[in-house]
């Protein structure tokens, strides 16, 4: 016979041990239940995008989307917002991707560090908004007005045809690759800007603020630049054929291989400016201060420098055919295998200048100062040494002249 203390036992033991089996039971299903619980809001937010745009009434769409932005959420990827006008504007770090915002009323808003890349910004008002450091990769922003609005560190490689980017700030901004044909940008803040590729024909930059951006490679087709500050800009290879620079300040700008050809430079600031291997044929560079630049192998045919200064400047083997340089004054200038056939040189100052090797075959040299000039090896065929003015340091004029 099985004693009974045994039996006892037993079943002492299982009901003992049976509490901690029940309790990782509860455990478990709690744990599942939490998870199911934080996973919630990340399937809501999913949902919540197919919700609203799932609407077929393009009211109550966009009355859904409102109601999310005052609600506070974050999360609008793909967001119909057409010509809305929310009454919060305050948008910080909110996720617009692809988001259509056509027509929208957001002056003022505060979309600081917004993500709106391949967003629809089509004639949105802007005007005032603050994206600073603001991805807008690949949105359209064609005919928006940003007047005023601040974009700082922003991400702008965006098509903007025709944007109203007036006053805007944009120091430091990326603008790579933009498409900013005909947009306007008159007294905007683009110190540092990264503009390379970017294009700005028929774009309208008066008295825009370009100090140290990067234009390189940058279509300027007939941009008007008119009083523009482009102090130490890059603008290597830039076209800015028939781009209007009067008045522009181009202090220590890089332009070299730049496309200048029928470009207006009337009264503009050169000093110091890299313009070797330039084409500004045609070009109108009237009192223009070039005093220092380098303009080796430039092409400079046609070009009209009356009254010009160019003092100290580099122009060895750069061609001036039938140039006008009036009154230009080419103190100490350097033209050593220069090309000036048929140039007008009639009353410039060619003191002390160096023009070793040069040809001035039917140059046009009447009244000009010579004094100290070096002009051994020069071809002089045919030249008009009128009333030309020459000391005892004058070299290598033909004798009798």
């Amino acid at each position: 016979m099985t004693p009974v203390t045994t039996t006892t036992t037993n079943t002492k033991t299982v009901f003992q041990k049976a509490p901690f089996r029940v309790l990782a039971t509860l455990i478990l299903i709690q744990g599942v239940m939490i998870g199911q619980v934080l996973l919630r809001p990340a399937a809501a937010q999913t949902g919540a995008a197919e919700d609203c745009n799932t609407i077929s009434d393009q009211v109550a769409r966009t009355a859904c989307w409102l109601k999310k932005i005052k609600a506070g959420e974050k999360y609008l990827v793909g967001a119909d917002l057409r010509g809305v006008k929310p009454t919060d504007k305050t948008l910080t770090g909110v996720d617009l991707t692809k988001a259509d915002l056509r027509q929208a009323y957001l002056t003022g808003a505060d979309l600081t560090g917004a993500k709106l890349s391949e967003a629809n910004l089509g004639l949105a008002d802007l005007t005032k908004a603050n994206l600073t450091k603001a991805n807008l990769t690949e949105a359209n922003l064609s005919g928006a007005n940003l007047s005023g609005a601040n974009l700082s560190g922003a991400n702008l490689r965006a098509d903007l045809h025709g944007a109203d980017l007036s006053f805007a700030y944009l120091v430091s901004a990326n603008l790579t690759g933009a498409n900013l044909t005909k947009a306007n940008l008159t007294k905007a803040n683009l110190t540092k800007a990264n503009l390379n590729g970017a294009k700005l024909n028929g774009a309208d930059l008066r008295n825009a603020n370009l100090n140290g951006a990067v234009l390189s490679e940058t279509n300027l087709v007939s941009a008007n630049l008119n009083g523009a500050d482009l102090t130490k800009a890059n603008l290597v290879h830039a076209d800015l054929t028939e781009a209007n620079l009067e008045w522009a300040n181009l202090t220590g700008a890089d332009l070299s291989f730049a496309n200048l050809g029928l470009a207006d430079l009337a009264d503009a600031n050169l000093n110091g400016a890299d313009l070797r291997n330039a084409n500004l044929t045609r070009a109108a560079l009237r009192q223009a201060n070039l005093t220092g630049a380098k303009l080796s192998s430039a092409n400079l045919s046609l070009a009209y420098l009356t009254a010009a200064n160019l003092t100290g400047a580099d122009l060895g083997n750069v061609k001036l055919t039938k140039a006008v340089l009036v009154a230009a004054n080419l103190t100490g200038a350097s033209l050593r295998g220069a090309k000036l056939t048929g140039t007008v040189l009639e009353r410039a100052n060619l003191t002390k200048a160096i023009l070793t090797g040069a040809d001035l075959t039917y140059a046009k040299l009447t009244y000009a100062d010579l004094s100290g000039a070096e002009l051994r090896g020069a071809k002089l065929t045919g030249a008009d040494l009128v009333g030309i003015k020459k000391d005892k340091d004058t070299k290598g004029l033909p004798p009798g002249k």
